[in-house]
């Protein structure tokens, strides 16, 4: 039987466990499971190699690894660290470290925006998993062609992820980097959304809002009743706290304290209002925002059905060999408009803004 075309689309994130995990449900924010490549069946479609047929091709798009805060999540850290030493107050129970607390960052200067340690992990076992799992994908010594667009932590991703397919072969990793000012970025980037100027992210503006306005009050209330004196947390520095738990936990390597402070339904709906920005921000909810996917989804497309051993042209006009396992680096919202544009969400009601869906396919946001 004609082998079979797999083309995987991956983000960096979680899976489920028995035990509920803070650390799993918080949507981009989330570190990534080693060994939990695959999400949740929204679609009930079988990732399973049907019988007799084997795997000739796969094709990647990845979020970059995890990062250290951009510029401005570090100064909502920084004020809310000012907030907390400037004030006089005595916090009690979850909250009883607070006092102590800092920013984690220890060289922001050259730290922003760039990938963290457990990027560097993340995507190095990311890279040995996929040589297990597509061993005959690669043949020693040959070049290994990667895609990542103009951002260094895309380009660091490709590089880390190289060392962990290739190990002492990694220097022969052949980065594309796809620039979006090219005159042909419309058709190559991996971000076309940056070379559209009607293209607008609202990040979910307006819905997200009205969730909190439903949620947050209760949340506010009860840490509160952990503080005594002249301080009080308020609906700006809450959302904060369960950011701040992904990301100093895979920034150190330790679980952060602010993982301890939510309880399970309020981290739920967290979770549910990252699928608030992500569903109304680029995915279903934001209109024809997707559709800026669709030169990358045809390209994706076009490659699987011409099969192994394509070759490719570059900007300059040169073409190489296509290896047989593809793999692209992005960000989350490229890749949430690409799912968009797949289908993955079209049976998805729109969410609502005064009751969390459970059963929403958007959850795909924090699993897959």
């Amino acid at each position: 039987m004609k082998s079979a075309i797999a083309s995987t689309l991956l983000t960096f994130a979680t899976g489920a466990v028995a035990r509920f995990e803070a650390l799993e449900h918080l949507g981009a924010n989330s570190p990534w499971f080693p060994g939990r490549c695959q999400g949740p069946d929204v679609n009930r479609i079988s990732s399973d190699v049907p019988a007799k047929c084997t795997v000739d091709q796969a094709f990647y798009v990845i979020r970059h690894g995890s990062r250290y805060p951009d510029p401005g999540a570090y100064k909502e850290w920084t004020d809310l660290y000012k907030k907390l030493q400037s004030a006089n107050y005595t916090a009690r129970g979850d909250l009883s470290f607070m006092r102590s607390w800092k920013p984690v960052l220890e060289y922001p200067d050259q730290q922003l925006a760039m990938l963290s340690p457990g990027g560097y992990r993340e995507l190095y076992t990311l890279g040995t998993e996929l040589r297990f799992r597509y061993p005959e994908f690669y043949e020693y010594g040959q070049p290994f062609l990667l895609w990542a667009n103009d951002y260094q932590r895309t380009i660091d991703s490709a590089r880390l992820f190289a060392r962990g397919f290739l190990g002492p072969n990694s220097s022969l990793a052949d980065i594309n980097v796809v620039t979006s000012s090219q005159s042909s970025a419309v058709g190559n980037s991996l971000a076309t959304s940056d070379s559209c100027p009607t293209f607008k992210d609202t990040s979910g503006s307006g819905y997200t809002q009205a969730w909190d306005a439903e949620y947050l009050p209760r949340v506010i209330h009860r840490l509160n009743k952990l503080i005594d004196g002249g301080f009080t947390l308020n609906e700006t520095d809450v959302p904060k706290l369960p950011y701040l738990c992904g990301f100093e936990t895979q920034i150190t390597g330790r679980r952060s304290p602010w993982c301890n402070v939510f309880e399970e339904r309020e981290i739920l709906d967290y979770e549910y209002r990252q699928d608030l920005r992500y569903y109304y921000g680029t995915g279903p909810g934001a209109g024809n925002n997707a559709s800026v996917q669709l030169p990358i989804l045809q390209g994706i497309v076009d490659v699987l059905s011409r099969g192994p051993g394509v070759t490719a042209k570059r900007a300059n006009g040169s073409e190489s060999a296509l290896p047989s396992l593809l793999v692209a680096f992005t960000h989350d919202n490229q890749i949430n408009e690409l799912a968009s544009i797949m289908g993955v969400f079209d049976k998805q009601s729109p969410l609502s803004t005064t009751k969390r869906d459970n059963n929403r396919a958007s959850t795909v946001f924090t699993h897959v």
